[in-house]
């Protein structure tokens, strides 16, 4: 479905925006659209694989037992907190990104970290409980999950700062132009790394397979943006409706929370039937033995090549390689065919 645009301003070409720009401005229009398409789509990724994650730990406390001593229960009471999140970099995406992760996950402030070169700017988060700093290795060692927002070229810096520190279990979620995944794995030393690859288009074929311009109301802003179905619709893989958006994103993006939360699964010794027990509750909200083909199986994640496993034990998914489309993925088809995620 495609978004209902109605511009207030038709009619009146003084008040347009477009009214001040000449022939040659006028060419570059499409791009407004397209950066707000990038932080809606963007920020609602991040918001979405923070929430799932959230509540994978919640439903984890049934599958540890207390036979397994204070090692379990320091787990179990780990778990009932939510996890920590830690974004690198605060100018503009980043600063639209922590508003959301506050406003739109309703995330707690205290389980907030943010790394950038100017907290001083920074009090308004800080006054709700944020916890501001200068210090990337400190922002990677502390959280589960870590948003890269700075600008490419201080990439050198970051892989300084944190190259090495980041905990085995932690997934580093990239918005840095130009550095695809193999190479920022390298740079930071994390295999559990991965860079938000985008695809743009002006146009969208219709029903009827006539060619339009691509129309994105960019009026409202992001927050506002992040709360509205139309929106949100658009800006989901495996929605009809994503064709409508200027930006496409891979639908195998939408395996990457369920391998995060897999691989988290397993590092944290759960077993695995336990574990995409956990997953189904959580993303289909159903559990295993409540139907056959409408639920993930322990098949769907195993693999008889190396496919996707990583080279250690506990062999957790590669995420680099199940975001590559030419690679088949049991539990991606499952996905697509159902299209019952929550």
């Amino acid at each position: 479905m495609a978004l209902n645009v109605k511009d207030i301003t038709e009619g009146l070409p003084s008040l347009q925006f477009e009214n001040a720009l000449n022939q040659q401005e006028r060419q570059l229009i499409s791009l407004r659209g397209r950066s707000h398409a990038i932080a809606v789509t963007s920020i609602t990724q991040a918001c979405y694989l923070i929430a799932k994650f959230n509540e994978l730990r919640g439903k984890l406390t049934g599958l540890v037992e207390s036979s397994q001593g204070a090692r379990g229960i320091k787990f179990l009471q780990s778990t009932q907190r939510p996890c920590t999140v830690g974004v690198l970099g605060c100018g503009r995406l980043g600063r639209q990104l922590c508003q959301a992760i506050l406003d739109v996950s309703k995330h707690p402030a205290n389980n907030l970290k943010i790394s950038t070169r100017r907290p001083e700017t920074l009090s308004d988060f800080e006054e709700k409980g944020v916890d501001v700093k200068f210090d990337n290795k400190w922002l990677v060692e502390n959280s589960h999950i870590i948003f890269l927002c700075c600008l490419p070229c201080h990439i050198k810096v970051v892989e300084t700062d944190i190259a090495g520190s980041v905990p085995s279990n932690a997934l580093v979620y990239s918005f840095i132009y130009g550095i695809p995944s193999d190479r920022l794995q390298r740079l930071i030393r994390h295999s559990n790394a991965i860079y938000q690859q985008l695809e743009f288009s002006d146009t969208v074929v219709t029903e009827n397979t006539d060619e339009i311009t691509m129309k994105w109301d960019c009026s409202r802003d992001t927050q506002t943006a992040l709360t509205l179905g139309e929106y949100i619709q658009c800006v989901c893989p495996i929605s009809p409706a994503a064709r409508f958006s200027p930006v496409q994103l891979s639908q195998r993006m939408m395996a990457l929370p369920i391998a995060f939360c897999y691989n988290y699964c397993l590092l944290k010794e759960i077993p695995q039937s336990a574990a995409v027990n956990a997953i189904n509750k959580t993303f289909l909200n159903k559990l295993s033995h409540q139907g056959k083909g409408d639920v993930f199986e322990d098949k769907d994640f195993e693999f008889s090549t190396d496919t996707f496993l990583q080279d250690k034990f506990p062999a957790t998914l590669d995420v680099v390689k199940i975001l590559d489309p030419n690679v088949q993925l049991n539990f991606m088809d499952s996905i697509i065919q159902n299209k019952k995620l929550r």
